[in-house]
């Protein structure tokens, strides 16, 4: 125990230069085995996630520019006050959704109807068709399908416009 006292007493400084390099070393190792590679998969998963963002972007932009062009190949009239339509990409589903809604009152009544169809494989999701008289709010549809996932033999009926719009929803977000 002498012999260490004695040598720790000769050798102080080597000894905290010893330990000094030491700590430098195990932090430079960490940097470059651990911090180092931790920051690069970070980027890589950003640069990931920027990408990801900017083909999101592309997708509906396309879905937006296909369904105005299907739009006007319908038939309908950006400028005409009884239709509209609104687009939207399913990334979920990776589809171009379109629900358009339009109405007619030239037979003394007002029809109202509403389509939900994906744009860009031309298959129905759904069709809503009500014809109003004085009480708007108490219609029954007088038709009110729904095709999930575009599928027209597994067809389901629905009652009224709520249920409709309902299940045009869930299509319409991601």
């Amino acid at each position: 125990m002498v012999n260490m006292k004695n040598f720790l007493k000769d050798n102080w400084f080597k000894v905290i230069i010893v330990v000094v390099i030491l700590i430098i070393s195990l932090s430079v190792a960490y940097y470059f085995v651990v911090f180092l590679p931790h920051e690069k998969i970070l980027e890589y998963q950003e640069g990931q996630q920027l990408e990801n963002s900017k083909q999101l972007i592309v997708q509906q932009q396309n879905c937006s520019d296909e369904a105005l062009k299907s739009y006007k190949d319908d038939g309908y009239n950006l400028n005409d006050a009884l239709s509209n339509y609104t687009d939207h990409w399913n990334q979920k589903l990776s589809k171009c959704l379109m629900e358009v809604q339009s109405s007619d009152s030239s037979s003394g009544t007002l029809v109202t109807s509403k389509d939900l169809y994906d744009v860009l494989e031309g298959k129905d999701f759904g069709s809503f068709t009500v014809i109003r008289d004085k009480k708007l709010w108490e219609q029954k549809p007088v038709m009110c399908e729904m095709y999930p996932n575009g599928d027209k033999n597994n067809v389901q009926f629905c009652n009224s416009e709520a249920e409709f719009d309902s299940y045009v929803q869930q299509y319409m977000e991601n």
